[in-house]
């Protein structure tokens, strides 16, 4: 299921008799294909990339140092960005398994694509019983498009 949410296809085919018995065993085979999103850079640390250089508008911390991990999410987050931002979501709560605190508070601007990616985030991490939790002041970007779509989320995080 994790593979699943991060790949464009995933294909599972059992082979119980073996296609050449002699080369090999029977067993399962999996086959993950996801088309790449940006010029595959060969050769570079990957610690040094950022968001920013590759043309999303929007950085994303996380800070996995609690029991649930907190994700701040600062700039802008529009119609090309909201994808990625799910993705990075989805990856820091590991394919909805734990809970996650998601951090509006410093987004200057909000699309309602982001606000759908927050949405499939959240329906996510509800079938395994976990909890999203959205800090998004009031007044805020974030937090005036929250109000309209009636997405709950709280002013400021309360971390334990």
């Amino acid at each position: 299921m994790v593979a699943g949410q991060l790949v464009d296809q995933i294909q599972v085919s059992i082979d119980r008799a073996g296609d050449d018995a002699a080369a090999r065993e029977p067993g399962t085979v999996v086959t993950l294909r996801h088309r790449l999103g940006r010029p595959a850079t060969i050769g570079t640390d990957i610690s040094q990339r950022t968001e920013r250089r590759s043309g999303v508008s929007f950085d994303l911390e996380l800070d996995g140092a609690g029991a649930v991990p907190y994700a701040r999410v600062t700039g802008q987050v529009d119609g090309s960005s909201a994808e990625r931002l799910a993705q990075r979501l989805l990856a820091a709560c590991r394919g909805g398994t734990l809970p996650i605190i998601v951090d509006l508070a410093d987004v200057t601007y909000c699309a309602s694509s982001a606000i759908r990616a927050i949405y499939q985030v959240q329906d996510l991490l509800a079938t395994h019983q976990n909890a999203l939790t959205v800090v998004a002041p009031e007044g805020s970007a974030a937090g005036a498009l929250l109000e309209v779509v009636g997405l709950p989320h709280v002013e400021s995080a309360v971390l334990s």
